[in-house]
């Protein structure tokens, strides 16, 4: 009768749950709910903790491994239930590790982006819940077709909806390495397209495929790759080349070292390129992001010093006043931020608009003389008479004009000279 009951309840189960989750574990849980139940009770409270490695951050984790030895003790067939849920690989309850399953993508020792354990608990999936099956088929389709859904979906979305994201990147190993290039690729080229100006190198999707490739692709073997996808964005968007830049290069990117310093080289020498003027600069630049020529001048942060600003005096001067002239609400809030010192650029970490300033604003005097030369009181008189409403530029006036005042009271003041009689009369 208990073999009877255990049939109908997993052939209910994967009549929802076919493709959604692995079959061996409905069995496994359908055989502990029916046949030792105190087990299962146990699982249902504490498979987060039972699935993580004891952490004294989470106490619980700590003495799971006790809590299961006596609820084993509870149960009659102790030793057969041990056996079922070595099988679904459950971090600390496995005892037996020859024993265990291959680790499923879809097993129960999973909970991001699904929780499968509770997914097959609940025997059903919700009717606004992805279905793995929905993605599986986009991967394949455009892994056989490079057509279909796959692509349009990851570019739609966004922090406020990456549901599909997630479960792509969940089953991501199904790509070879090649293909995550080539989605890397088009994914790109579908933002620039969208977004022009506004694009960015931190969209779900993309940063899912950092990740991926990260994880994936050996260090400094994709260098050319990587500088044609950064230089190719340039002409588009001065941010999202900044993002590929930090991300792809950084800490955890695909190239480090001479790798990344040459590609750096590549990007000073493109933009010197291709931005002549100042219609050019503007555009490339975005008013929701207008912090991109400084996070170009300091390699976005890591080359905060002086002689960094000074090595673009020959260049940036320039275009940035005569793009400040033409396109203040492009270029001006670009100025301030620049100008502005390491304090001035604290936000609170809200991404609403206008930001909340930590601190208040100051200039970073040392770095703007090195950058502006002789140019300076132009590059202040932008920032004093900006007469637009944009938080940043407005922030940057008062600052700018206390310094305007300094400059003007401790310049040399001229004294006419004595005129010499027979030159006055001549």
């Amino acid at each position: 009768m208990l073999f009877a009951y255990v049939l109908r309840r997993v052939d209910q189960a994967w009549a929802n749950l076919h493709g959604e989750a692995e079959l061996d574990d409905i069995l496994i849980m359908s055989a502990l709910r029916y046949g030792a139940e105190p087990v299962y009770r146990f699982l249902l409270a504490d498979i987060d903790a039972a699935r993580l490695e004891p952490d004294d951050m989470f106490p619980r984790t700590k003495n799971i491994k006790d809590e299961w030895t006596r609820v084993l003790a509870e149960v009659t067939a102790g030793s057969a239930a041990q056996k079922l849920v070595d099988l679904m690989g459950i971090e600390q309850l496995t005892k037996d590790t020859i024993c265990a399953g291959t680790d499923s993508p879809q097993g129960v020792q999973e909970s991001e982006p699904v929780d499968y354990f509770r997914r097959i608990a609940a025997e059903e999936l919700s009717p606004s819940e992805l279905r793995d099956q929905s993605v599986l088929r986009d991967i394949d389709q455009w892994k056989s077709t490079r057509s279909g859904p796959l692509l349009g979906r990851l570019l739609a979305s966004s922090d406020a909806d990456e549901e599909y994201a997630r479960v792509w990147e969940h089953f991501s190993d199904r790509h070879t390495d090649a293909e995550l290039m080539e989605l890397v690729e088009q994914l790109v080229a579908k933002i620039k397209e969208r977004d022009g100006s506004t694009a960015a190198a931190d969209h779900r999707a993309l940063i899912a495929l950092w990740r991926r490739c990260n994880h994936r692709l050996h260090r400094n073997e994709h260098v050319d790759w990587l500088r044609a996808l950064i230089l190719d964005a340039i002409p588009v968007s001065l941010h999202l080349a900044n993002g590929l830049f930090y991300y792809w290069t950084g800490e955890h990117g695909i190239a480090d070292g001479a790798a990344r310093s040459a590609i750096r080289q590549s990007i000073v020498q493109t933009v010197r390129a291709i931005v002549r003027t100042g219609d050019d600069l503007a555009r490339v630049l975005t008013s929701e992001h207008p912090y991109s020529i400084r996070r170009l001048i300091t390699q976005t942060g890591a080359d905060p010093g002086v002689a960094a600003f000074e090595a673009w005096r020959d260049y940036l001067p320039a275009l940035v006043i005569d793009g400040a002239e033409k396109h203040p609400e492009a270029l001006v809030p670009e100025l301030a931020n620049l100008a502005g010192d390491e304090q001035s650029g604290i936000v609170a970490a809200s991404g609403e608009y206008p930001p909340i300033f930590i601190n208040r604003y100051g200039i970073d005097r040392a770095r703007m003389t090195a950058l502006f030369g002789d140019r300076l009181d132009e590059a202040l008189a932008l920032l004093a008479n900006y007469a637009g409403d944009n938080a940043y530029a407005v922030r940057a006036a008062d600052a700018a004009r206390a310094w305007i005042d300094e400059r003007r009271d401790s310049a040399p003041q001229r004294t006419e000279q004595p005129t010499a009689p027979d030159e006055a009369e001549s």
